[in-house]
C-alpha cells in the first residue's frame, strides 16, 4: 500500500511538472479567461484523492497488568498500536465567492472514502501475532476555506489555503461483522484545521486547479467500549492528506 501511495505521488508531481511546462511556455500566448477572477460568485466540482492517517496516542497503562492477578496466567497483553495508511477518493462542489482582488471564500460540501488499518500487535503467553482492523470512512464533509491568490501570471496563479472542515462519519455506526472482531468503533463526528497550496490554470474554456492539503483532527476519534482494544489507546486523532483537482 505504502508502494502504491508513493507511486500516487509521482505521478502527481510529475503531471504537475509538466503542466507548469506547458504554461510556462504559454505564457507568451494571449491570456484566457481574461475576466474570470472578477465574477463575484464561481461553481464547480473537484475530484481527488486523499490518505488517511492516524496521530496515535497509546495508554499509560497499555503495558502493565501483563498477568491476570486472579489467575497469574499470561492473558492477551497490547504490545503496540501502528497505523497503516490507505488511499481514498473525493467528490466535491466547488462554490466560490470572490472578496477581494486576491482572497476568496470557498464552500466544498462533498463526499470523502476512506480507510486506516491499525495493527495491534499481541503478545498471548507464548508467541507475538498481529491483529488487523480496518477502520472504513465515509465522510460527509463541509470544508470552508479562505484562498490566498498571488498576482496571475499568463494563465496560471499559485495560492495557499486555509479554514475549517466539519466532517461526520456514517461508518462509524455499521454493524461490526462477526469476521472482523475485536474491533474499535470511531466518534461520529470531528472538525478539523486545513492548510494546503495549489496552482490555478486557466484554460480556454474553464480553470483547472490542482491542490495538495494537509486536515488535521481536532477531536479524540475513540469511542471507548470497556474492550482491551479500545483501552489500549489515549487517543486517536485524525489526519488526512488531500491531492484535488478542482473544476470551475
Amino acid at each position: 500500500m505504502k508502494m502504491r501511495i508513493g507511486i500516487f505521488l509521482k505521478k502527481y508531481i510529475l503531471l504537475i511538472f509538466i503542466l507548469n511546462i506547458n504554461f510556462s511556455y504559454g505564457q507568451f500566448r494571449s491570456k484566457n479567461l481574461e475576466n474570470y477572477d472578477k465574477k463575484p460568485i464561481n461553481f464547480g466540482f473537484s475530484l481527488g484523492f486523499n490518505t488517511m492517517d492516524f496521530n496515535v496516542q497509546l495508554s499509560k497503562n497499555l503495558l502493565l497488568n501483563k498477568f491476570d492477578s486472579s489467575s497469574k496466567v499470561p492473558r492477551d497483553v497490547i504490545y503496540s498500536i501502528n497505523v497503516e495508511k490507505q488511499t481514498g477518493i473525493n467528490i466535491n462542489i466547488v462554490s466560490n465567492l470572490r472578496i477581494f482582488e486576491f482572497l476568496d471564500l470557498r464552500f466544498m460540501p462533498g463526499i470523502e472514502l476512506g480507510q486506516r488499518n491499525l495493527i495491534y500487535k499481541i503478545y498471548d503467553g507464548e508467541i507475538f501475532r498481529e491483529h488487523i482492523m480496518e477502520i472504513e470512512s465515509i465522510f460527509m464533509e463541509v470544508p470552508l476555506l479562505l484562498k490566498f491568490k498571488a498576482m496571475r501570471d499568463g494563465n496560471y496563479s499559485p495560492y495557499l489555503i486555509a479554514g475549517i472542515n466539519y466532517r461526520i462519519d456514517w461508518a462509524s455506526k455499521k454493524k461490526i461483522r462477526e469476521e472482523e472482531k475485536p474491533k474499535i468503533r470511531l466518534n461520529r463526528n470531528d472538525y478539523y484545521f486545513e492548510f494546503g497550496v495549489g496552482i490555478d490554470y486557466y484554460l480556454p474554456f474553464f480553470k483547472l486547479s490542482t491542490e495538495i492539503k494537509l486536515s488535521v483532527g481536532q477531536n479524540n476519534m475513540v469511542n471507548f467500549d470497556n474492550t482491551p482494544h479500545s483501552d489500549a489507546l489515549d487517543f486517536l486523532h485524525s489526519r488526512i492528506w488531500v491531492f484535488a483537482f478542482h473544476f470551475e
